[in-house]
């Protein structure tokens, strides 16, 4: 995870995060889809009103397995925790201590949903969080297509936050996710596979 933007947390939010339970993603993903095929949902079910937590411990989960995966290379643990600007805080062991990042979760709805919300928007209206400058957003993309990277980094440069990511599910099963970011660096593209068997993806995709 790149550093340079990242001023550090407080004292009180160590301590906050400190006192957190995180858990694996890969076995929070695999709760949720479990509950998905006992109550027998789709993606767009899943995703509704009521069930707005379990949308967002997917996202979490999702982002931390592809950061564990793609980025980091050691375990990241997913502690749901909504506090200021953020929905919940990723952990992993640094050189010399435990590493945490807060993170925004943001979405890029499918063009059936909103065709006038675009990626270039979202990134933009960053810009409303001049006192995180530590916030990690992480960006569902509901989309499918290219996606060229160039087009959104000059806009990113001028967010407050510390990073911001794209990831989502490769269509047209779900088995294969993808990671793009960081756009305030040089974003690069990273695949890894979906840890939940084809058959529970199914169900949510």
């Amino acid at each position: 995870m790149n550093r340079k933007n990242w001023e550090g947390p407080t004292r009180m939010q160590l301590q906050q995060w400190h006192s957190l339970k995180y858990y694996k993603p890969e076995a929070i993903l695999a709760d949720l889809h479990h509950q998905a095929k006992e109550k027998n949902l789709s993606w767009d079910g899943l995703i509704q009103k009521d069930h707005k937590k379990i949308k967002e411990a997917w996202m979490a989960t999702a982002f931390a397995l592809g950061l564990q995966k793609c980025i980091l290379n050691r375990p990241v643990g997913v502690g749901l925790y909504e506090e200021g600007d953020y929905d919940c805080v990723l952990s992993w062991d640094g050189t010399q201590s435990p590493q945490f990042r807060p993170v925004q979760l943001k979405e890029l709805p499918s063009i059936r949903k909103n065709a006038k919300e675009t990626l270039y928007h979202i990134i933009k209206k960053l810009r409303k969080y001049p006192d995180s400058p530590g916030l990690t957003v992480a960006i569902y993309g509901h989309r499918a297509g290219p996606i060229i990277p160039s087009l959104y980094s000059q806009i990113a440069e001028e967010t407050p936050v510390a990073e911001i990511w794209l990831f989502g599910a490769r269509p047209p099963t779900g088995q294969t996710l993808f990671l793009l970011g960081d756009f305030r660096t040089v974003p690069k593209l990273y695949e890894f596979e979906n840890p939940i068997p084809s058959s529970y993806l199914r169900i949510i995709m």
